[in-house]
């Protein structure tokens, strides 16, 4: 459940992204991020004043960019209900994630980890999200580094990797071919 949350909300933000890449999203990326962490700090201290002010902010880029948000909103349900199908349907064959599309998430999407919440590394993910955020290229980099680990990588080393992992944690083993 935690990776197509995890996975909805990396295709939401770079869709957003690709739909603001004309304006000035550094700068608003950046300061609302920055707001993002003294909210999660203030709840922790159960100050209520921060949390009003970053939602505040949060609230006036929406009501800004309304019709990029909506976008960004229309495509995030089939593409994220696109790959959760397709990795049920990779489910019935065997157990596990396709390496295809494991390999076009780490090249597209690598820099927001999206390619770990595929493969059900959620700890991964999160780590490839706050990369992104103190420094985009070091995840840019290590997204198109892990897309040629997974392309160099033979099917039976990346079925050990990663669907017999997953059929450990699932307690079902995969069907060998």
């Amino acid at each position: 459940m935690f990776r197509v949350i995890g996975l909805a909300i990396v295709i939401f933000v770079a869709l957003l992204f690709a739909l603001s890449m004309g304006e000035d999203v550094g700068r608003f990326v950046t300061h609302h991020m920055g707001h993002l962490f003294d909210v999660i700090w203030a709840f922790l201290r159960l100050i209520g004043n921060q949390i009003q002010q970053f939602f505040a902010q949060l609230w006036g880029f929406l009501q800004g960019n309304r019709l990029k948000v909506l976008i960004a909103l229309a495509l995030t349900g089939p593409i994220t209900y696109w790959l959760v199908r397709q990795r049920t349907q990779g489910n019935q064959k065997d157990n596990g994630p396709n390496k295809k599309t494991a390999i076009a998430l780490a090249v597209l999407l690598g820099w927001l980890g999206a390619h770990r919440f595929y493969l059900s590394q959620i700890g991964w993910g999160t780590l490839f999200l706050v990369c992104c955020y103190v420094f985009p290229p070091l995840a840019l980099f290590l997204g198109w580094i892990d897309a040629l680990r997974y392309a160099l990588m033979d099917q039976e080393e990346f079925t050990h990797l990663y669907i017999h992992q997953q059929a450990l944690q699932n307690n079902s083993i995969p069907p060998k071919k």
